[in-house]
């Protein structure tokens, strides 16, 4: 893939999360709610995953990242949304400083991390081992009932390191 066209993927990937978050969003989460928009996003994003580590060629590549980068405005904006509602007025700054802080210690960190990785294994596998941890915190928080604001919280701060380095 040359240059231009390395460009114009990730714009065109750039344009549809976008139009993601500010069409789509808002309207997933009146019809279904907060904890099924981000696990519907986690599914979308696993689906996008699975589909970069299997692909065989580079437009099945492209067509998987969409995938992915449609799952993620889906995902990304409710794990705020839900920790401010799981946590006390007096704790909300703590713990979204918290979360930022593993968010950006994970991003500086992946890229040596998946370098010194790359050495003994293959792109797909790496990409495989962190689906699987996508699929089950997502099939937990679908089949999840009741009021499981911790579980939730603590399973989406979880969902969004392995995001952040990958």
């Amino acid at each position: 893939m040359g240059v231009t066209k390395i460009g114009a993927t990730l714009t065109s990937l750039a344009a549809l999360s976008f139009a993601m978050s500010a069409f789509v969003f808002s309207k997933v989460q009146e019809k279904v709610g907060l904890t099924l928009t981000a696990a519907l996003g986690l599914t979308i994003v696993s689906c996008g995953l699975l589909g970069v580590g299997a692909a065989t060629c580079e437009t099945q590549a492209i067509v998987a990242a969409a995938v992915y980068v449609c799952g993620i405005p889906l995902f990304t904006p409710a794990v705020p949304i839900l920790l401010m509602q799981c946590v006390p007025k007096t704790q909300r700054g703590a713990v979204m400083g918290a979360d930022s802080a593993v968010n950006a210690a994970a991003r500086i960190a992946a890229p040596f991390l998946f370098g010194k990785l790359c050495v003994f294994c293959p792109i797909s596998q790496i990409q495989r081992l962190f689906d699987a941890p996508v699929w089950c915190t997502t099939a937990v928080t679908l089949t999840r009932t009741g009021n499981s604001c911790a579980y939730i919280t603590n399973a989406c701060v979880t969902i969004r390191v392995l995001l952040s380095t990958g």
